[in-house]
């Protein structure tokens, strides 16, 4: 059985500075940056058809692709009340923000849903975080991602199939729900990662979200992507108040190297706070069908982690983490969780 060094969850927050310099390599976190986390908000645009178009100045109607093209940084992006319930349905390719925002839903009673509405032969993801950008993003329901099959160069077009966070950047989510978002396959390497969101040298964090029914592809010789619902890499990850259920790698299939049911953490700070992570399952030989940590540092507090499962021979049914990893729990259920056949460690392993 691999060795796990466990701290408290006091340690890793009191030594939280050096870790952060010793995972989080690719981001600066001088003075500087710290200084640009709020995102001051400079005018207020309101979305007001749930027609996806490009500028249009023809027309009195705003849409939300072109609230993102035409605000400036600091901008808060927010709904009419007509949109209430409503779908947005991409029809013109994913969203891309190349600019600190605020995109807020907040104000409608039941909500707005961005669906890509991807299918088998017109795949898109929802949204693209560029680089270096800090967004926020309010009770929003991001959806119906399919992300474009790989070529064996695993480019990051096949990660992420409902958010894709790029490097240096903030994104913060405030009650919305990524579900039913997928990424493709590769033939020739492993399919993509992050069915739900994919976090590369980033700094997320989740606040009251749902993250449910999303999966990553498995290719017909059996090599999944991990993290069917958030796969981070050289990261910080905080987790609060959320329910991370449901979510598959390699379609639940025979497969292998699809780790992370729930969330795959590759040199990751990994914070979880008074949530849930349920449901979630890896195929066959594949490890941590709750979650899957390799040389990353977790602390968990109040939280469950339960009916979790691998396929055969996979370990960790609950959590899996490699002997680099730092493990505190504190205050938190892990139970019902089950490995197939050959599989060891079905709370953690």
């Amino acid at each position: 059985m691999t060795h796990i060094p466990c701290y408290s969850v006091s340690y890793l927050i009191n030594n939280i500075s050096n870790m952060k310099m010793h995972l989080l390599p690719t981001l600066s976190f001088s003075a500087t940056i710290l200084s640009c986390l709020s995102v001051k908000a400079q005018n207020t645009i309101t979305v007001d058809s749930a027609i996806d178009e490009v500028v249009n100045t023809t027309d009195a109607n705003i849409t939300l692709r072109e609230a993102i093209s035409t605000a400036v940084a600091g901008d808060t992006i927010n709904f009419d009340n007509n949109l209430s319930g409503e779908t947005i349905t991409l029809t013109q390719g994913q969203l891309s923000i190349d600019k600190n925002l605020i995109i807020d839903g907040s104000s409608l009673t039941s909500g707005i849903t961005i669906d890509a509405n991807a299918s088998e032969n017109d795949r898109r993801r929802v949204f693209t975080i560029e680089e270096d950008m800090n967004v926020t993003m309010q009770n929003l329901t991001i959806t119906g991602g399919w992300t474009i099959d790989g070529n064996g160069n695993n480019n990051f077009d096949i990660f992420g199939g409902g958010i894709f966070t790029d490097t240096g950047s903030f994104l913060t989510l405030n009650g919305c729900t990524i579900s039913d978002n997928q990424t493709g396959s590769n033939e020739e390497g492993r399919s993509g990662d992050g069915g739900g969101i994919y976090v590369f040298a980033s700094v997320v964090t989740l606040n009251g979200c749902t993250i449910s029914n999303n999966q990553t592809s498995n290719n017909d010789v059996g090599t999944a992507g991990q993290g069917a619902g958030i796969f981070a890499f050289a990261s910080g990850l905080t987790i609060n108040n959320c329910n991370i259920i449901n979510n598959k790698t390699g379609n639940g299939k025979e497969s292998s190297l699809g780790g992370g049911g729930g969330i795959y953490a590759f040199s990751v700070l990994l914070a979880i706070g008074s949530s849930t992570i349920s449901d979630n399952q890896t195929g066959s030989d594949d490890d941590g069908g709750g979650i899957y940590a390799m040389d990353s540092v977790l602390a968990i507090n109040k939280s469950t982690i339960s009916d979790n499962q691998t396929g055969s021979g996979g370990n960790g049914a609950g959590i899996y983490a490699n002997s680099r990893s730092s493990l505190g729990l504190r205050s938190s259920t892990i139970s019902g969780n089950q490995t197939g056949s050959g599989g060891n460690g079905a709370g953690i392993y």
